[in-house]
C-alpha cells in the first residue's frame, strides 16, 4: 500500500510539475535531485565490544540509502510542441527538450550513513526520461566504505566471543586498524527524481545542438 501510494504521489509531482513550470530546455543541464536506492552488497555498522560481558557485537546496516545529488544530465532529442489559442489555431511552434536522458553525478549530501565512521563521498551514473522540467532516472552508484575484513566477520558475527589480541581482552576496536579492517567497494542501484538547473545553455531554443524530431 506505501509502494502504491508513493509512486501514485511521484506521478502526480510529475505531471503537476512539468505543466507549470516555465524552465529553460537545453540538451545538456546541470542537476539536482533526491533519490533512494538500496546496497547491493552487504555492509556493517561498526563493530563494538560490549560493556557487560566484552564481546563483539557486529550489525549489519541499513540496505536503503537516501542522498541529494548533484551533477549533469544529457537529453539528446528536441520535439516541435504545437501551441494553440483557445479556438484550437495554432499560433506558434516551442521547441523542448524531453524523452531519453543520461546522467552523471555525485552525492556530496548522503542523509544516510552507512556507519558512525562511514560517511561516503559517492558517485554514479543514471538513464531515464526526462517529463521537459523534471527527470525521473534508474541509477547505480559506487562507494568506497570502511569495513570489516572476511576473517573478522567469519570469527565473530553471531559468535559472543571476546576480542583477544596478544592474551588481553579487548574493550574497544579502532576502524583504523588494518588488520581487522579494510575499505571496500560496494554499490547501490535506485531511482532518482531530478530537476535541472539548467546553468549550461547548449542547445538552447536550437535544433542544431540535438536530434530535433517532429511533435506534429
Amino acid at each position: 500500500m506505501k509502494i502504491t501510494t508513493s509512486v501514485f504521489c511521484l506521478c502526480t509531482f510529475i505531471s503537476t510539475y512539468s505543466a507549470i513550470a516555465q524552465v529553460s530546455e537545453p540538451v545538456f543541464s546541470a542537476i539536482i535531485g533526491l533519490g533512494a536506492g538500496t546496497m547491493i552488497n552487504n555492509t556493517y555498522l561498526d563493530p563494538k565490544i560490549s560493556k557487560l560481558n566484552n564481546v563483539v557485537i557486529i550489525e549489519r546496516s541499513d540496505k536503503m540509502r537516501y542522498n541529494a545529488t548533484l551533477g549533469f544530465s544529457w537529453t539528446p532529442y528536441k520535439y516541435w510542441v504545437d501551441k494553440m489559442d483557445a479556438a484550437g489555431e495554432v499560433v506558434s511552434h516551442d521547441l523542448v527538450t524531453k524523452g531519453p536522458t543520461f546522467a552523471v553525478f555525485v552525492n556530496p549530501v548522503s542523509l544516510s550513513t552507512i556507519s558512525e565512521t562511514n560517511k561516503p563521498f559517492d558517485w554514479g551514473v543514471g538513464a531515464g526520461w526526462r517529463f521537459r522540467a523534471v527527470s525521473l532516472l534508474a541509477t547505480i552508484e559506487f562507494l568506497n566504505v570502511r569495513q570489516p575484513r572476511d576473517y573478522f566477520l567469519a570469527q565473530f558475527e553471531g559468535k559472543n566471543l571476546p576480542l583477544i589480541v596478544n592474551g588481553n581482552i579487548q574493550s574497544e576496536i579502532s576502524t583504523s586498524d588494518d588488520t581487522l579492517f579494510k575499505n571496500r567497494g560496494v554499490a547501490a542501484i535506485g531511482l532518482k527524481l531530478v530537476i535541472p538547473i539548467d546553468l549550461l545553455n547548449f542547445g538552447k531554443n536550437s535544433g542544431t545542438n540535438g536530434n530535433t524530431t517532429s511533435g506534429k
